[in-house]
This record gives C-alpha cells, structure tokens and sequence, in this order.
C-alpha cells in the first residue's frame, strides 16, 4: 500500500491517512490523530520524528528491527496493525506475505504508518481489511482521482 496523503474526512476535522492498494483500485482510509497526521504530511525528509529513532533503536539493542506493518480488522471489523520484527542478523531478501508469520507488536494503526514512512518499512493491508474497509475505485471519476493522486506524488499510473 502506498501512502497518498492525509485529508479531512468530516467537518469536524477528523483526519485520515489515504493508501491506494499496490497495482490496485482499493483504497484504505487509516484514521490518524493530529500528531499522527501531520508528520505523515510533511513526510519525514523534512520532519523527523524521534519517536521512531528511540524504537528502532530499542529494537536493535534486543536483536530485532521492524521489517513491514500490517494493516488488519479486528472481531468488530474495526481498523487495527501490526508491526513485524525480525531479527537483526537476518539476511534473506523480505517476503511481504511471509512477514506476518514474524514476530509482530501490535500498535494503533496511525503509529505503525508513521512508523512504516519514518523507517521505510513495506505497508501491507490483510484480505479481510481489504475486503470490510477498502473503497474500490472501479468509478472513472475516482480511479481519476487516484491517477491525480499518484502524479502528485510522483507514483506511475498503474491502469492497465
């Protein structure tokens, strides 16, 4: 999943981070607290966040690093995450799908995507997420949007 940026998603001013499926048309609308929202807007180039630092280097020093989040749905279809570990000697190339069988801490979801933008971890979303949460852009006027989207950020156009 990609990171599209955060928005508004109601007059009150509730925020949500927006992530387009890899290759796909689905997308998955994160809630994020302000803090949460802004250091994923400004994106962590020009913000850095020391809470991340701090845990990765925590996570070292017990032998392990984070490797990928998973975004997933608990009993109550609400939005949770997952962050997974592995251990810092480990050298074999990471497979997404393989990573939820690691170790893994569980976190509120707008912690693990600062997490996964600060560190540059692999966001994965689970079928069930996928299926309960996403918004399939099948509509012209949305896969357009998301087109807009992906240029914005410098992400190819994946129609095809």
């Amino acid at each position: 999943m990609q990171l599209m940026g955060v928005r508004s998603s109601t007059p009150d001013g509730r925020l949500v981070a927006v992530l387009v499926e890899d290759g796909g048309r689905r997308v998955l609308a994160v809630p994020v607290a302000a803090r949460e929202g802004l250091l994923l807007s400004v994106g962590q180039a020009s913000s850095p966040s020391t809470w991340t630092e701090l845990l990765e280097s925590c996570l070292r020093a017990c032998g392990s690093h984070p490797v990928a989040v998973e975004l997933d749905v608990d009993a109550d279809a609400r939005l949770v995450a997952r962050v997974h570990l592995e251990p810092v000697d480990a050298g074999a190339p990471l497979d997404v799908r393989a990573a939820r069988g690691r170790t893994g801490v569980d976190c509120a979801p707008g912690d693990g995507l600062v997490l996964a933008v600060a560190r540059g971890l692999i966001v994965v979303a689970s079928d069930d997420a996928l299926r309960l949460r996403a918004v399939d852009l099948g509509e012209d006027a949305a896969a357009e949007r998301v087109v807009g989207w992906r240029g914005l950020y410098g992400m190819p156009d994946t129609r095809g």
